[in-house]
């Protein structure tokens, strides 16, 4: 997976999935999902900064499927590093 996140490890594992990470002090969580009825998978980003409760960054509610769920989780990581990034 080409992400800057370090020391990722799995909390959830179906129907949604879940991947948790650290990045500059932050920590990324991505969630996923599959979506039969549109053949994507979707993904949800919440950021905790030190701190500060878990916030939701992106869409609400998701607008953007993806053909894999590594896709969904490279996807959400880059969403997750972006606004950590803007913070600091």
């Amino acid at each position: 997976m080409k992400t800057r996140v370090e020391n990722l490890y799995q909390t959830e594992k179906g129907p949604r999935f879940a991947l948790v990470g650290d990045f500059m002090g932050a920590k990324v969580t991505v969630v996923t999902g599959y979506v039969a009825t549109h053949d994507v998978w979707m993904n949800h980003v919440y950021v905790k900064l030190p701190g500060q409760a878990d916030q939701r960054v992106g869409d609400i509610p998701s607008k953007t499927g993806f053909r894999s769920q590594q896709d969904a989780y490279e996807a959400g990581f880059r969403r997750g590093e972006a606004f950590v990034e803007s913070r600091k």
